[in-house]
């Protein structure tokens, strides 16, 4: 896994984080906001869930190479966590941040 792309999933979560806000101050304009208080709740949920998963990807591919004991787990694990990373990249492919090769790999887990 690239520090990179870990970085690049940071950088779209951070741009989201003001959508929340906008929403909540639409929905005080008009008389029934209340599906846009729920969705702005949610949108900043999403961010918070993303960041800890993107921060524990990063942790695991960092941290365990340092490990003792987890030499039969290591490659799964760090697999894991790219693909995961990988894939959470996906929705912002159209970016022209987004580089080609975090497309995940066709021949990797899909389920």
């Amino acid at each position: 896994m690239s520090d990179e792309l870990a970085q690049f999933l940071r950088d779209r979560i951070n741009e989201e984080s003001g959508r929340p806000a906008a929403l909540r101050t639409i929905a005080s304009l008009i008389p029934d906001g209340v599906l846009l208080r729920e969705t702005a709740d949610q949108i900043e949920a999403e961010s918070i869930a993303k960041r800890r998963l993107v921060s524990l990807c990063s942790y695991l591919d960092h941290r365990l190479d340092g490990l003792e004991g987890w030499d039969q787990e290591r490659p799964f694990l760090k697999l894991a966590a790219k693909l995961f990373l990988q894939r959470l990249a996906l929705p912002y492919a159209q970016h022209p941040s987004y580089r080609a090769e975090w497309r995940a790999d066709p021949e990797g887990p899909t389920a």
